[in-house]
């Protein structure tokens, strides 16, 4: 079993409806005696359309591992969602999803052929198999004949309602290994469970944050794991495995079919808010993912944005547009700042960035390292937070933004800085196209001080960097890369 339990997506509102959510569906949970009072809660199959069914079936869980699975993944991607959007956004988008699911399937179902629930019957599991108990007297606790799980000896009690005699038979059938698709030709009377609308945020975290983590716990093998995997990679998975089993059932209806159902109006939802620009996904979202320009591959007033541009210009004849000009009237020049107000301002950006490090907000982080440096250039950053932002910056392939960092890092580095300058060759040659800064970085190294796996490594980018410049491979920033070494010098 593995289970998410967080995320490192920024989350700009505190999940209060998330917790909410979660203590609701605990309460109802309580209330309806862990599923087995499904009368007014459950989404009925075949018997008309019931609007108040189209929301409390989302608080409906049948059995504790049901509810604690469920609340889970309500956790986990809730967090994304709402620490987007906030509480009431959220609450709509969660909601909404659960209640147009119930109305969808709830229509589909109209004059299906489904095993009724007589008058005081009730539902104790979700789905397939249905397993169902008498609702109108309870037997007494020292009944012990009495086994209302035993499925045998329910279709055989004399207090059994002959109606339910045909939904007993079938799952006997499946449990003694008869033919499976005719034990689920017919489908269960109805339906219970938060994961249509949980599969919803699954779809919409998808959309949204495809590159953020999910932190997963669990057991593999009996053995306990501890992981963090991409969001696009941890929904992806999720949702085709739905749509397999789905296929394999002929999409008869079924736990898979209602998350398949959840998924696809989450993914519409999330798509139609992305559009209209009603969430701010910090240009990380799947589209932008999925062209390449995610981040600041998209902006070309960033170096990262402008080398890409000129890359494509170059490889594929892309006309890339520059930003224009600001031709707004300029403002009267401001005040210069007093000394005391440098020093104060330059405090607190400092103390934004190092929150932004902390929360993995790397734009936000850099922003701010742009206006520490701009208050005091005569100030250097102490090498624990360059350390951090480089770190941040190459986890989010802002390889442009990482290098002019990483460069005054290796700088200050008295001893030690080989592994640095190999980290700093790989960039220049792996992601950028630049093998004649990956071997000017490379050129101080003594390779007598070097292990063998930095050795090794140290070879593959200096013949990388010398096949590349003999193919004609020419730099993007030549010139701007000398001015930034004189700088420094």
């Amino acid at each position: 079993m593995l289970l998410p339990i967080g995320t490192d997506a920024p989350v700009y509102h505190f999940p209060w409806m998330t917790i909410v959510l979660i203590v609701g569906n605990v309460f109802s949970f309580v209330l309806t005696g862990s599923g087995s009072r499904t009368e007014g809660w459950l989404l009925q199959f075949g018997n008309g359309l019931h609007p108040v069914e189209w929301m409390a079936w989302n608080f409906l869980h049948f059995g504790f591992m049901h509810l604690l699975g469920n609340m889970f993944f309500l956790w986990a991607f809730g967090l994304v969602v709402e620490g987007k959007i906030g509480w009431w956004k959220y609450l709509l988008v969660y909601l909404g999803v659960g209640i147009v699911g119930g109305f969808f399937v709830q229509l589909i179902m109209l004059g299906t052929d489904v095993p009724k629930l007589p008058d005081g019957a009730q539902m104790t599991a979700q789905m397939v198999p249905p397993v169902l108990v008498l609702g109108n007297q309870p037997p007494a606790e020292d009944d012990l004949d009495f086994k209302p799980f035993d499925l045998k000896n329910l279709q055989n009690d004399p207090r059994v309602d002959p109606r339910l005699r045909e939904v007993l038979k079938k799952q006997i059938e499946l449990a003694e290994g008869a033919d499976e698709a005719d034990a689920l030709s017919k489908p269960p009377p109805g339906a219970g469970g938060a994961s249509l609308a949980i599969y919803g945020l699954v779809a919409i975290a998808l959309v949204w944050a495809p590159k953020n983590e999910i932190h997963i716990v669990g057991f593999l093998v009996y053995r306990p794991v501890s992981f963090d995997i991409d969001i696009i990679y941890v929904s992806g998975f999720y949702i085709a495995e739905q749509f397999l089993w789905g296929f394999e059932s002929g999409f008869a209806m079924s736990s898979e079919v209602l998350h398949l159902v959840g998924a696809v109006l989450g993914f519409g939802v999330g798509m139609v808010m992305l559009k209209a620009k009603w969430v701010d996904c910090e240009n990380w979202d799947l589209l932008a993912v999925m062209n390449g320009t995610h981040g600041a591959y998209g902006d070309t007033s960033t170096r990262l944005g402008a080398d890409l541009a000129r890359y494509r210009t170059r490889m594929y004849g892309e006309s890339v547009s520059e930003p224009e000009e600001d031709v707004k009237p300029k403002s009267k020049e401001p005040r210069p700042l007093e000394p005391p107000e440098i020093e104060t301002r330059r405090s607190a950006a400092l103390q934004r960035m190092r929150a932004a490090i902390q929360q993995e907000n790397v734009l936000a982080a850099l922003s701010e390292y742009r206006k520490v440096q701009s208050l005091d250039r005569t100030k250097k950053l102490e090498g624990a937070d360059l350390k951090l932002l480089v770190n941040g910056l190459c986890k989010g392939e802002m390889w442009s933004d990482a290098v002019p960092i990483l460069e005054e890092y290796v700088k200050r580095m008295s001893t030690g800085s080989e592994k640095l300058r190999i980290t700093l060759a790989s960039i220049y040659v792996d992601h950028l196209g630049r093998p004649s800064a990956a071997l000017r970085s490379l050129k101080p190294i003594n390779r007598k001080s070097l292990a063998a796996p930095l050795d090794q490594q140290y070879n593959r980018l200096v013949k990388q960097a010398k096949q590349m410049i003999s193919e004609g491979v020419l730099e993007f920033d030549e010139g701007e890369a000398a001015a930034s070494d004189d700088e420094g010098t």
